[in-house]
């Protein structure tokens, strides 16, 4: 943009450069451009109508009462996009101030943040005050809650569970939901989530560290599931409800060493659990024996335990002959 800026006086005409807007420019004329000069740089003097005269960017003459600008006077039209710019910065910050709305809106984020920031400090704290009582947990306590949750579970098999109701169920469809619903009851009763779903596999061969054995069911935690033997399911072997708890234990067991506040577990209990899943987030330098290796399969701790909560002892019998133990936990119970 082009425009015209005069400033008169003996030196004829110049520009302050960035001063521009520091000083009153106008007061060699008292003010009043249009109305009064300095031709000689002492004093301003009244200026008449028909003297001035100014030459525009086209070269064409404009009289006072379009411009009033006074004729002899060296009259230079200048770029003037720098001086502009500083002139219009307080325009465009005001064009940038947020309304009162956006305004709002930014207070709201902000106490919003603060508020998040504040309870992650808060959850932090509590998980240490958390894993700090998780270091008093005995072992006597521990069997209390091993001896309740298994009393809890198998009060079910006395029940809507029984084997007598087992024999009502005549077809597999309603073998499948007699299943489904126990197999919900222990998991609300053990409180864990890992094992979400069955999954009913028709030749129930394992997958995996269980890769060529026949089982009656194993569980998958990497996919949440547990799979049982359709088998059992199809000939009605009643024996599959204990699978089915036994399985729901190697839940708990994961989430004991998962999440360390979760169930009344002792930390040397946790620890040889950890050792033996066979999944990929547990990371262990235990190999975890499958049950093609028999005693050494009974012998884990997460078997030995799993075992003994679901009541299934013979299955960890080598000719008869209870095995020993890598560790023995909370059973078999006194």
């Amino acid at each position: 943009m082009l425009a015209a800026v005069w400033v008169f006086s003996a030196d004829k005409l110049f520009i302050a450069g960035n001063a521009l807007t520091a000083s009153n420019m106008y007061a060699y004329c008292n003010g009043n451009p249009m109305m009064w000069v300095d031709v000689s740089g002492a004093k301003a003097e009244w200026v008449l109508a028909d003297e001035f005269s100014v030459v525009n960017q086209g070269g064409n003459m404009l009289g006072l009462s379009e411009v009033g600008v006074p004729a002899g006077i060296s009259v230079e039209l200048m770029a003037v996009e720098p001086v502009l710019s500083v002139l219009s910065a307080p325009v465009q910050a005001a064009a940038d101030e947020p309304t009162p709305l956006e305004k709002i809106g930014l207070v709201f984020l902000l106490i919003v943040g603060t508020i998040m920031e504040a309870l992650e400090k808060i959850k932090g704290i509590f998980s240490i005050f958390s894993s700090i009582g998780s270091l008093f947990i005995t072992r006597s306590k521990e069997k209390a809650e091993d001896y309740r949750l298994q009393d809890a579970c198998f009060a079910l098999l006395a029940g809507n569970y029984s084997s007598a109701k087992w024999a009502l169920c005549t077809t597999e469809a309603k073998r499948k939901t007699f299943l489904t619903e126990l197999f919900e009851k222990v998991q609300g009763i053990m409180k864990t989530t890992i094992n979400a779903t069955i999954v009913w596999d028709d030749n129930a061969i394992g997958r995996g560290a269980y890769v060529g054995h026949i089982k009656s069911g194993f569980s998958d935690p990497n996919e949440n599931q547990i799979i049982i033997n359709l088998d059992y399911v199809t000939e009605g072997i009643y024996d599959i409800v204990y699978t089915v708890i036994h399985e729901v234990r190697h839940a708990y067991q994961q989430e004991a060493v998962l999440n360390k506040n979760k169930h009344v577990v002792t930390s040397t209990t946790k620890g040889w659990w950890a050792k033996r899943f066979p999944i990929s987030w547990q990371g262990s330098k235990e190999p975890y024996y499958s049950i093609g290796d028999s005693e050494r399969y009974a012998q884990q701790s997460i078997e030995w335990d799993a075992h003994y909560f679901a009541k299934q002892e013979d299955n960890i019998k080598i000719s008869g002959r209870v095995v020993t133990p890598e560790y023995a936990g909370s059973w078999p119970r006194a």
